[in-house]
């Protein structure tokens, strides 16, 4: 069985500002779920395609506090092989976001101003990382999926803004195993799904 994602109006309408405001970004970071790095990474080539965008991509691979053992080396050749482009990928969890702080720094000294996007599927922390980042609550984090309703721009530095966004749930399609295995991790919940009726759902 293959199921298909639904586009949330709220999720098409923030893509569609990014659309248009996408020349002002300087950098986009995409959040990946480290017990799920390589099914919360598949649609970054989808999501940049619909943007139109070819700057800076930072892959923030969160949650790393969660999981015993993780393949730097394999996960780094996949990423190569779906985004066939250049890209710095990073690692941490809301509580030790340092590296990635420390990075946008080095970043801004050759900017005028750094707008940064943060972007990923729903639930894999995108608001608690720039909590983290900021050191201080300024986006609302829940454990459900689709807590981030718009977006909304934050000051890291004088010269560096990051802007939230939802969960991006674009249209496509997942077979069971990794519906599953979404649902299982709270990344998404049945509401983003449209199928047949069945026994599964």
């Amino acid at each position: 069985m293959v199921y298909k994602f639904s586009y949330p109006k709220h999720v098409k309408k923030a893509l569609d500002i990014i659309s248009i405001i996408g020349k002002r970004l300087n950098v986009l970071i995409w959040v990946s779920d480290s017990r799920s790095p390589y099914l919360t990474s598949k649609y970054i080539p989808e999501l940049l395609n619909k943007i139109d965008y070819d700057r800076k991509l930072i892959v923030f691979v969160n949650k790393m506090d969660l999981v015993n053992d993780f393949d730097y080396g394999l996960f780094r050749n996949y990423l190569k092989q779906i985004l066939k482009r250049d890209f710095t990928v990073l690692y941490g969890s809301y509580k030790n976001c340092k590296e990635l702080y420390n990075y946008l720094e080095r970043l801004s000294n050759n900017e005028l101003f750094l707008n940064c996007l943060f972007v990923g599927l729903p639930n894999v922390g995108k608001s608690s990382i720039i909590n983290c980042l900021v050191n201080k609550k300024k986006t609302e984090v829940s454990v459900l999926p689709g807590t981030t309703r718009n977006l909304k721009w934050i000051s890291l530095r004088y010269n560096i803004k990051i802007l939230d966004s939802p969960g991006v749930v674009l249209p496509f399609q997942i077979t069971q195993e990794e519906l599953v295995e979404l649902l299982e991790l709270k990344i998404i919940n049945r509401s983003f799904i449209s199928a047949p009726n069945n026994k599964f759902l």
